[in-house]
């Protein structure tokens, strides 16, 4: 993965890697159709309508403002106690425990701070016009390789974590051939119609994890 010196998530300079894209099975027109697996319809809460604007109106701001907004997010993400902050310095330490803590510490700091540019850049993704969402990709690593192995006409897995801009890769992927992403189903069903519409908006097809999911 390679990211910008400010981070990883996408901006005006994003760059994706074709090989970080969690458990998401890209197709090509001769694959077989998959389908929607059916599941309950989570209730719609308050908190799903509140996520539901507070999207729609990120998504009309510049994206300098955005940004601004994203690092006051990640800032809050420091300083307020929660579980985010514990997860990443509890993975920090252990992934890297030859830094010293004011090493560890820094580097939480900045993945809040790039958990806060994530969070923000979705709207960009989800509510912009395909030509302007696109714009955002800068530079695409091992395009070669993914087309060779398109052309070839077989199905194709990709999976990796939720890091970088994946959610922008997502909307590329979605312009190269028939794709389908697995995902887990939201508990507010305003927060899942959301999240589903704007990963299906360019032509992909949302399918639930789990074992049925993955054999489909």
């Amino acid at each position: 993965m390679s990211c910008r010196p400010e981070g990883c998530f996408a901006s005006h300079h994003s760059q994706i890697s074709l090989s970080s894209l969690i458990a998401t099975l890209i197709k090509t027109r001769a694959s077989d159709e998959f389908s929607i697996m059916p599941g309950r319809v989570p209730p719609v809460t308050q908190r799903g309508r509140i996520f539901q604007f507070l999207l729609a109106l990120l998504g009309k701001l510049p994206m300098g403002l955005n940004r601004s907004l994203g690092r006051g997010l990640g800032r809050l993400f420091r300083r307020l106690p929660n579980r985010t902050r514990d997860v990443a310095r509890r993975n920090i330490e252990q992934c890297f425990p030859d830094l010293s803590s004011k090493q560890r510490e820094a580097l939480a700091r900045e993945t809040m701070t790039q958990i806060g540019y994530g969070f923000l850049e979705l709207p960009l993704f989800w509510r912009r016009t395909p030509d302007q969402t696109l714009s955002l990709i800068s530079k695409i690593h091992g395009k070669p390789v993914f087309d060779a192995a398109l052309a070839e006409g077989h199905g194709m897995l990709l999976a990796a974590t939720h890091l970088g801009a994946w959610e922008l890769l997502c909307q590329y992927l979605s312009t190269r051939g028939d794709c389908s992403f697995l995902y887990r189903e939201a508990k507010d069903a305003g927060i899942s119609e959301v999240i589903t519409a704007g990963r299906e908006r360019l032509g992909a097809e949302m399918v639930l994890a789990g074992a049925s999911g993955v054999r489909r």
